[in-house]
């Protein structure tokens, strides 16, 4: 029983691996290893921007980015999405966030990070004009008023990593203590009872432009406090995550498209693409930054929906990772079935192992059986089927049916790829098919007594 206990603990589909490196398992079809090449690049600052499905693993990969690069940059990894739901209080607001609410989030991390992670307030003067160009911005796109705020104060409420330094700013002897201590990323908790975010992030009612000199002087100000930890210490490396949650395609083009702020820091970066752009034609638009994708494990074989690929095991390694080699657990059909009814979503497949950890626990078993996994898959088909009308399932069976694979042109497709009930894959040409706890009943083409309980 404890070992059930320890993977229902270990398998938390919420939270990205940050602390078990053993735990993130290589994945053949990730760009993280060639974003690691590519950022040791001498033409100049490498700025990367990262698209996939939202639960595709988008989060631990990059944290695999920035820990392999703490040796070489001083690195801030920002993670806005647990910022706006944890500190902020408000996670809708992040769908509506500006490019210049974004670049002075960026400029309240650093500033908290390095006076955390070299032992050594940033100088005041730089906080300063951050508020002031906070002022001016949210004068001018006609954001509420917050009242006094402390930039020192708000980045104590932040959460974030960042990496530690070789060296120390001004040669102060407590920031090179603090690099021989530590190493790799270290995570900056948001201090209890730390100021309150009243800035009214994400509810600005007027767009800003680049060209307005408010734009303008905040970027000039982060710009600024790059400049000075590269002065006096290394090269800085942006790690933004969260960002991917923005699905409508008006507020990812304002942020990519029709902006260009977010690629205009001096310095590296690596940020997490909204999922609207992912299969829009407007990713080709995107200046300023490299695209890369980061794919759904190809779970099942194109040409035959039913049979497994090489994408299960790689979520089985996923698995073993976290709970070693006892084979005992679950068997190797078993946990098949469940990478296969995870359309190779690393977060579907974890959160179906906890809801197994959860299954056998409640009969008091040693062993996974396949009643606790069809339990399992039967609550999770129920709650993936929530919602879908006639002319969905019509889409969807017909795609289910197209030996291609191809994207329907139907309107209401985008949403069923915005819901995850479509799932994209890249194996040969990108194909698409809808997701296989749905194949299991309500969009089952397949003829009676041959339907998807028969993967393999």
């Amino acid at each position: 029983m404890a070992d059930w206990e320890r993977i229902y603990r270990d398998f938390d589909p919420e939270q990205p691996v940050t602390e078990h490196s053993e735990w993130r398992v290589r994945r053949p079809r990730s760009p993280a290893d060639r974003v690691i090449r590519l950022l040791d690049l001498p033409t100049g600052p490498t700025r990367i921007l990262l698209t996939g499905t939202v639960g595709s693993g988008k989060s631990t990969e990059l944290f695999r980015i920035a820990e392999a690069r703490a040796g070489k940059e001083f690195v801030l990894f920002l993670d806005l999405d647990r910022h706006f739901t944890r500190v902020v209080g408000d996670p809708a607001a992040l769908r509506k966030v500006a490019p210049w609410e974004v670049c002075f989030l960026v400029g309240v991390a650093l500033a908290r990070a390095v006076e955390e992670r070299l032992g050594e307030p940033f100088p005041k003067a730089f906080l300063k004009d951050l508020e002031d160009a906070w002022r001016s911005a949210a004068r001018a796109s006609d954001t509420p008023d917050p009242g006094e705020f402390d930039v020192a104060a708000l980045g104590k409420a932040m959460l974030m990593f960042a990496s530690a330094a070789p060296a120390a700013i001004a040669g102060s002897p407590t920031a090179a203590g603090v690099a021989l201590a530590t190493s790799g990323l270290l995570a900056l908790k948001e201090a209890i009872g730390g100021a309150k975010w009243r800035l009214g992030l994400g509810k600005s009612k007027k767009d800003l432009v680049d060209q307005d000199d408010e734009l303008r002087g905040m970027l000039l100000v982060v710009n600024r406090m790059i400049a000075e930890i590269q002065r006096q210490h290394q090269p800085v490396l942006l790690v933004i995550d969260g960002l991917d949650r923005i699905t409508d395609l008006g507020h990812a083009r304002a942020l990519f498209v029709d902006s260009q702020m977010l690629s205009q820091f001096e310095c590296a970066s690596v940020v997490c693409g909204p999922f609207a752009l992912r299969h829009r034609p407007e990713l080709a638009n995107v200046r300023g930054f490299r695209a890369v994708t980061l794919v759904n494990e190809p779970v099942m074989d194109k040409g035959d929906l039913r049979q497994t690929s090489d994408g299960v095991e790689v979520l089985q390694k996923i698995f073993y990772s976290r709970v070693g080699d006892d084979t005992t657990l679950v068997e190797a059909a078993l946990l098949q079935r469940l990478a296969w009814c995870s359309g190779g979503r690393a977060r579907d497949f974890i959160r179906f192992v906890r809801m197994l950890a959860e299954q056998v626990l409640l009969d008091g078993a040693q062993a996974a059986s396949a009643a606790h996994v069809e339990a399992v898959l039967d609550e999770a088909r129920r709650l993936r089927e929530t919602g879908l009308n006639t002319h969905h399932i019509k889409v969807l069976r017909a795609l289910a049916m197209d030996s291609a694979r191809r994207m329907p042109a139907d309107a209401e497709a985008w949403n069923l790829l915005n819901w995850d009930c479509i799932l994209p894959y890249p194996n040969d040409s990108e194909w698409f098919c809808p997701h296989p706890l749905l194949l299991l009943r309500l969009v089952s083409t397949w003829p009676t007594g041959s339907d998807a309980s028969s993967t393999s």
